[in-house]
């Protein structure tokens, strides 16, 4: 009787044992792909561009976006606990509203809806500027 009862106690602790290596591998996160760090800082005539959205645009994975701070400064994130973006080169778009949920675009489409920015991200560490015209050439 005593080897049996040994017998269901161990498999009772292996099935214990499994269920906790299920459960702790539920949260884990995702695969990310290979990020380059990116950060930067964003001017409109020469002035610092505060309250920005500054989102590359990869050709294979999703979008990264980053906002100004009052310097300009922005650093993009993949998602929101990773920051970084793919390797790689990116569209990049540049937008800022109105304020008081004023859906007005303040920055020439040349930058966000029509941009003609782009980027290349690699490993490591990367510093984008990007230095707006209010009069962009054309």
């Amino acid at each position: 009787m005593r080897y049996a009862t040994a017998e269901r106690t161990g498999i009772c602790g292996a099935i214990g044992l499994l269920g906790v290596l299920i459960l702790s591998s539920c949260g884990t996160k995702p695969d990310l792909p290979e990020l380059g760090q990116v950060t930067g800082v964003v001017t409109l005539d020469d002035q610092p561009l505060a309250g920005a959205n500054v989102t590359f645009i990869p050709t294979n994975s999703r979008p990264c976006v980053g906002a100004t701070d009052a310097e300009g400064r922005y650093t993009l994130y993949f998602n929101s606990e990773t920051t970084g973006a793919p390797l790689g080169t990116h569209s990049v778009q540049i937008s800022k509203m109105g304020e008081d949920g004023d859906t007005t675009e303040l920055i020439p489409a040349s930058y966000n809806s029509n941009t003609k920015l782009s980027a290349a991200v690699v490993a490591g560490d990367n510093h984008h500027d990007f230095k707006l015209k209010s009069q962009p050439s054309p």
